[in-house]
């Protein structure tokens, strides 16, 4: 038995593999931090990764937050 994130365990919960225990259960969402430059002077290609990155992670069970 232990914890793990949902976004790195979904398949093997999905595929019989794996099973919760806890059904009303959910440990508190992780946060994701992105550190970077000062936005002074900030690169497009730096801005547009952040705002990728926060696209694909904000979808995902678990993670909490979004652009700071």
């Amino acid at each position: 038995m232990g914890i793990c994130p949902d976004w790195l365990v979904r398949d093997l919960l999905d595929g019989g593999e794996l099973v919760r225990v806890l059904e009303g259960w959910a440990a508190r969402p992780q946060d994701l931090t992105l550190l970077y430059p000062s936005r002074q002077f900030q690169p497009l290609r730096t801005r547009l990764f952040i705002d990728f990155a926060v696209g694909q992670f904000s979808g995902i069970a678990g993670f909490a937050g979004g652009p700071g």
